[in-house]
């Protein structure tokens, strides 16, 4: 079975290539698409999440905005943002009363126009709590307004506004007086107004903890070739990621994805069900990223891991035929609310590319000298990797944190180098191979991609005690994962994988 190596994110640079890659999913390399994922959201550790959803084009768009919660990646706040051509939406998720129980709640002062929403807007239970309608509720995980406070959220395109349309007037700011000059009256027919979406949307985010003086930033990944048609619906169905539609696909609801091989050619997927295609272009094989630790430094850092098509594989209450695949087990196979999946450290090294490892004979009691460590706790659909051994992570005040194993021995591991790289192993776990159900190319050749879609990012905070007094002595800083997928397929010739 003939394998390579695919890098995520060049297939933009080959579509002029081949005609077969067109009007089919694939991450945008600038930024700009038909659907944003925001990989995180917190409001731990005294800390607020500032986000930005911008319309870079020239006609009015209509998009559904979802925020999920960390464990399974249920629905917390769900609503449709109108935003006039060239708008920009800002707010802010924090906590309802700063305790640390209290539920996520969204504040804006912005005055683009939303349906059905009022602020501020509390983060619900009623997707996973007793008032869930029955089969759906029951996922084992928390009940409580506690499990919003960490999460990811979702923006799609739902169409675009027709230029002089009614919407569009009631969406666009009157005359030069700029925010807070919409009518925001809706039309009761609003889909008459609104035509298949095309690009153009941008979104940001930013982990803020004015106390502490703290700001992490991160883009969101922008998906492009979505969809070919309209997703409005004017009823309580919103879409998801699941709704990716590919007009070229040879099944009634499939779509295709764009990946890319190591040397940059692009070539597509075609997938009977369309959530795959989504998995596909977040699909890693490993992702790579730094490190900064250590007392002396007076630094954290946490890996945040967003696994943003997972539920609809684990959670088996809202899509019980699903295969399982990537993933090891569905959501709730333990009795606090998990879908555990392993992986391994491929290679630690400090910045000089030696080993971090501690040297034999100096691994703590009882001696521990491996050659990896396995994760196997990367169980909800936003884990945060702790580069410390404490109750909650060092830079976001995450419960959903991920630590090795041998939790006593992780702290002994990193005093061999305070900064370094860390490789993570997402292909081979201890339930055997991780693999997306196969897609197949235009020859007909059926191709598996090996290792679980994720996105994410790594931050680090560095604690500066040698400040002076009255001066700023937080510093910190975020990075995208690098990643490598891996491709295995069924034929010899005219192989994609070669």
């Amino acid at each position: 079975m003939p394998t390579t190596w695919i890098h995520r994110g060049l297939a933009a640079a080959c579509l002029a290539c081949d005609v077969s890659t067109a009007h089919a999913v694939m991450l945008d390399q600038h930024g700009l698409g038909q659907v944003l994922v925001y990989p995180y959201y917190t409001v731990n550790s005294g800390q607020d999440t500032l986000l930005t959803i911008v319309n870079t084009a020239d006609v009015g768009k209509a998009v559904h905005v979802t925020f999920r919660e960390a464990y399974n990646g249920r629905e917390t706040l769900a609503f449709n943002l109108f935003l006039s051509p060239h708008d920009a939406w800002s707010a802010a998720v924090s906590t309802i009363d700063g305790s640390a129980g209290s539920g996520a709640r969204l504040l804006s002062s912005d005055s683009s126009c939303v349906q059905s929403l009022a602020y501020p807007a509390p983060f619900t239970t009623t997707s996973f709590d007793a008032s869930a309608p029955a089969p759906s509720r029951e996922d084992t995980g928390p009940t409580t307004p506690a499990r919003t406070r960490e999460g990811m959220l979702e923006v799609i395109a739902l169409g675009d506004v027709v230029p002089g349309s009614a919407t569009a007037v009631a969406i666009t700011p009157a005359g030069s007086t700029g925010e807070g000059t919409r009518s925001c009256s809706l039309p009761a027919q609003i889909a008459a107004d609104l035509v298949a979406p095309t690009g153009g949307l941008a979104g940001s985010g930013a982990i803020a903890n004015v106390g502490e003086g703290t700001f992490y930033t991160y883009t969101a990944d922008a998906l492009v070739g979505f969809t070919h048609s309209l997703l409005w619906t004017g009823t309580a169905a919103a879409p998801d990621l699941s709704s990716a539609r590919s007009s070229a696909s040879r099944f009634p609801n499939g779509a295709i994805a764009n990946v890319s091989t190591s040397s940059g050619d692009a070539f597509a997927l075609d997938y009977e069900n369309a959530i795959d295609a989504v998995s596909a272009v977040f699909m890693a094989d490993s992702i790579y990223n730094e490190f900064v630790i250590g007392n002396a430094l007076g630094a954290n850092t946490d890996w945040v891991m967003t696994f943003p098509t997972r539920q609809f594989y684990v959670d088996k209450a809202r899509h019980p035929g699903a295969d399982v695949n990537p993933f090891a087990e569905p959501f709730g196979a333990t009795a606090n609310g998990e879908s555990r999946v392993s992986a391994s450290t491929e290679a630690l090294f400090d910045r000089e590319g030696a080993s971090a490892w501690p040297a034999s004979g100096n691994c703590g009691s009882p001696p521990l000298c491996p050659s990896h460590v396995v994760f196997p706790g990367l169980g909800y659909q936003v884990s945060v990797l702790a580069f410390a051994n404490t109750p909650a992570s060092g830079v976001f005040g995450s419960q959903r944190r991920v630590l090795p194993m041998l939790t006593t021995q992780w702290d002994s591991f990193w005093t061999h180098a305070d900064t370094g790289s860390l490789a993570l192993d997402l292909a081979n776990g201890d339930q055997g191979q991780h693999h997306l159900r196969a897609g197949t190319t235009s020859d007909g050749v059926h191709v598996q991609l090996t290792g679980l879609p994720v996105t994410g990012f790594m931050a680090y905070n560095v604690i500066n005690t040698q400040a002076a007094p009255g001066r700023l002595a937080n510093y910190g800083g975020t990075f995208r994962h690098r990643s490598l997928a891996h491709c295995t397929s069924d034929a010899d010739a005219a192989d994609p994988c070669q």
